[in-house]
């Protein structure tokens, strides 16, 4: 599902600016995240540092196929920390515009690490500490050892490196490698989403939906879904669109719950392709369309999602034949 899903005249549209303005509403007050330059492009002939390398990566793993182009083509210039991030991207891909690939992973994860092991001093630096913790959570090139990748993560996240920080916080909310405490988990995805990161930002959303370690809040949450959203997070764009559909701390607007969903399903998410059915079958906001619901089920059974299997078996034996 790399392509539109819709065709122009079907989809649901709301124009760019009324978007972005109906997600800027919900970011935080006091936030100093600029959205716009978090996902702009790099100017031509710019010098890269690590920080941009990071911001590419963030937005690889929202689906942004030009900053995953930038990635690789850093790699093919060895630049060792794009690298590093490129071989994270493939590791915790989002999104089906981007599968993973084990096997190229593992080729890069060692050679990172012979070009750490040729200067040591190359382990201090918190991209690389990052990239190590990745490789100990998932494998890569590595012995999994969520102690040890704990520890990386501690160590970059204290020099301020946002995606570290994400990722602490999720192994204290799923207690790999240490301790479950969601009151960490919380400070963790806030500090990394308060410096742009949609991942940390999407959990941040979590935790307030939820109320792990704060106050359960449905506005704060769709605060941070939204900030996430706006850069193209697949999650995040099912979750926003789930907010507006069922009226969970906004307005019911089925309009712009089809909209989000369908950004979504465009990324390979089957929450959003099976409540985008759901709605054409209930006449949520459009007019019923059996067609397009057994369509949307199809899409969303495609990735193991039983309950859409029941809902197409059950649509085709009560068809009146409309269906093509």
């Amino acid at each position: 599902m790399t392509g539109n899903i819709l065709t122009e005249s079907e989809r649901v549209l709301i124009p760019n600016s009324a978007l972005r303005e109906a997600i800027q509403f919900y970011l935080p007050q006091k936030s100093n995240i600029d959205v716009a330059s978090i996902c702009g492009d790099l100017t031509p002939g710019e010098v890269i540092d690590d920080s941009m390398l990071e911001q590419l990566f963030m937005r690889s793993r929202c689906g942004k196929l030009d900053a995953w182009e930038q990635l690789n083509q850093l790699c093919k210039d060895d630049n060792y920390v794009a690298k590093a991030y490129t071989c994270a991207v493939l590791m915790t891909t989002t999104t089906s515009l981007i599968p993973p690939d084990s096997q190229r992973a593992e080729s890069l994860s060692r050679d990172v690490q012979r070009w750490v092991h040729e200067d040591p001093a190359r382990s201090t630096n918190p991209h690389i500490q990052c990239f190590f913790g990745l490789c100990h959570i998932y494998g890569t090139g590595v012995n999994k050892d969520h102690s040890l990748a704990v520890s990386y993560f501690h160590d970059a996240a204290s020099k301020g490196l946002a995606v570290a920080q994400c990722n602490l916080g999720v192994c204290f909310e799923r207690a790999e490698g240490i301790h479950r405490d969601f009151d960490q988990a919380a400070r963790c995805f806030l500090m990394a989403a308060q410096q742009g990161d949609p991942v940390a930002q999407c959990n941040m959303g979590v935790c307030y939906e939820r109320g792990w370690g704060v106050s359960q809040d449905n506005e704060e949450a769709i605060r941070y879904y939204s900030m996430s959203a706006e850069q193209g997070h697949p999650s995040c764009l099912y979750y926003v669109g789930r907010f507006y559909e069922t009226g969970r701390g906004v307005r019911v607007d089925y309009a712009r719950a089809m909209t989000f969903y369908q950004l979504a399903i465009e990324q390979g998410h089957s929450g959003a392709a099976y409540n985008l059915a759901r709605m054409y079958e209930m006449g949520c906001g459009v007019p019923v369309n059996v067609e397009k619901a057994i369509h949307f089920y199809h899409l969303s059974a495609a990735t193991g999602n039983s309950e859409a299997t029941q809902h197409i078996e059950r649509l085709a034996v009560n068809s009146t034949g409309s269906i093509e």
